[in-house]
């Protein structure tokens, strides 16, 4: 694989600052390192830059919210400000404060320096492990310029709020404790209810079983099963014996018994719907009247049967000469498998009095028997 060569496509100057101090600080996670780089080399003549944060958490690939911690981490440990525009946008400003020039100093020099001095004690490792950079509400730098005014990280965001005082109350001593019963917590009330609860379930659950099984649809019974509780929670429900006189009602209709009980509904939307106290459908009467027979009817009708009458009738001279098909058709040795075919168009001929005969048959026994009639028929017709 071929090795890429910055000389070649990029602009080398050995004099130009990079930000890559701020690598050098234990307080500043990797995000807002990221986001302090980007800063660094967006940033104008002034120090000031101002990039959209969705442009930014794009270039970091991270979110918005992201972006947003990443932003006030940076301006707790004062690396820039944030200040809002008039037209509603933030315009941020690289910072040369102590810390900026402590860190500075370090990678100037060359070396790290871990260990706590006059000047970066509070800069160093081991008190940075006590930092959170991911929000406002623990970093020590940010605690002790509390008076500082933070500008916002979005034109929506409020500024100048105070976090209210911890006003956390001591826990009572004396905290009501349930006396024990002797066969449980709580009083006999509550557990005579349960037990209410329960056997009035029971029943309802007992009277659902029975109508269940009177309806003539079988499908959906757990949800008819909840509904028929919920009616019978809010007292919605008639007696049993009702119920089952509104269903005998619906079984006797019409509709009910049409193609086989396909419009018969599911029970959970007859419940629902509280059809027992619709009316049954009636059966619909309807006059059967014979329809009227005119005489030109009634002989157009004869008419008819006559043509069909005549057209099955059986002509007595080709009964007669069926015996002479037999034997021309036993010359041809398709002559069984095509019997039908070879009859209807031999009887064709021998109305026309063209029929071949059996010694005009002998001659063509290697043909077969559709193909010779088919030839006899053109020639019988050419000779006409």
């Amino acid at each position: 694989m071929e090795t890429l060569n910055p000389s070649a496509y990029f602009l080398r100057v050995s004099d130009k600052f990079f930000g890559d101090f701020i690598c050098r600080d234990a307080a500043v996670r990797p995000g807002p390192v990221l986001l302090y780089l980007l800063l660094f080399r967006k940033a104008y003549k002034g120090g000031l830059c101002w990039p959209s944060q969705l442009s930014l958490a794009k270039a970091c690939k991270c979110t918005v919210r992201s972006i947003q911690h990443y932003l006030r981490a940076l301006a707790a440990l004062q690396y820039i400000s944030i200040e809002q525009q008039e037209d509603g946008r933030n315009v941020y400003r690289l910072l040369l404060s102590r810390r900026v020039r402590f860190f500075i100093a370090q990678d100037e020099s060359g070396h790290d320096q871990d260990g706590g001095n006059d000047q970066g004690e509070e800069f160093s490792s081991d008190h940075a492990k006590n930092i959170r950079m991911e929000g406002e509400n623990s970093s020590p730098i940010y605690k002790s310029n509390k008076s500082i005014k933070n500008t916002p990280l979005s034109p929506h965001a409020s500024a100048g709020r105070e976090s209210a005082p911890s006003a956390r109350k001591p826990f009572p001593s004396t905290t009501p404790v349930p006396c024990p019963q002797a066969d449980g917590w709580g009083d006999s009330s509550s557990r005579e209810k349960r037990r209410t609860k329960v056997a009035t379930f029971q029943a309802a659950n007992g009277l659902f079983e029975q109508f269940f099984a009177a309806y003539p649809r079988k499908d959906a019974k757990e949800p008819a099963r909840s509904v028929w509780h919920q009616l019978w929670r809010r007292g919605a429900l008639p007696a049993l014996d009702h119920l089952l006189a509104a269903l005998e009602r619906f079984r006797a209709s019409t509709g009910w018994n049409r193609e086989h009980g396909r419009f018969v509904p599911y029970l959970v939307n007859w419940l629902r719907g509280q059809r027992w106290a619709d009316e049954a459908p009636a059966a619909p009467v309807t006059a059967v009247t014979e329809p009227a027979i005119t005489p030109e009817k009634a002989e157009q009708v004869r008419s008819c049967m006559q043509r069909l009458e005549d057209q099955h009738r059986t002509d007595p001279a080709l009964a007669a000469a069926r015996p002479l098909f037999e034997n021309f058709l036993s010359h041809f040795a398709d002559g069984q498998r095509k019997r039908g075919p070879a009859w209807g168009l031999w009887s064709l001929l021998y109305r026309l009095g063209k029929a071949p005969t059996v010694a005009q048959a002998s001659s063509s026994s290697d043909v077969g028997v559709l193909s010779f009639l088919q030839g006899w028929q053109r020639g019988a017709h050419a000779t006409a």
